[in-house]
């Protein structure tokens, strides 16, 4: 029975090892954007955050597929022209794992 709990434990602690890191960054400057005609847009930040350990950190992705890209790139485009910070919410990887995944863009102190 032992034997049981402590292989169990085990198999626990190495299945949170590999679970995503994820979650909201502090509250950054959007310093440049780029879209491609391809798919996909980049940001970069006054301190771009990569969680799960994608393999650059140079750029941060933004699916242009997702539901509410155009909400989220409106924020982008304002917090860029005005100069607001903003807190982003990464999750995973780019495809092909290149560069840390922003799912949400908040205007911090406002939720």
């Amino acid at each position: 029975m032992r034997w049981r709990t402590i292989l169990c434990a085990g198999g626990l602690l190495g299945a949170a090892g590999i679970a995503v890191a994820g979650g909201w960054g502090s509250a950054v400057t959007i310093a440049g954007y780029y879209v491609y005609d391809g798919g996909g847009a980049y940001i970069t930040t006054s301190g771009n955050t990569n969680p799960d350990a994608c393999s650059s950190s140079h750029y941060l992705y933004i699916n242009t597929d997702a539901p509410r890209f155009r909400e989220i790139w409106a924020q982008v485009l304002t917090a860029h022209s005005t100069g607001s910070t903003v807190s982003l919410r990464y999750e995973g990887c780019s495809p092909g794992g290149t560069y840390p995944r922003v799912i949400a863009v908040a205007v911090p102190n406002v939720w």
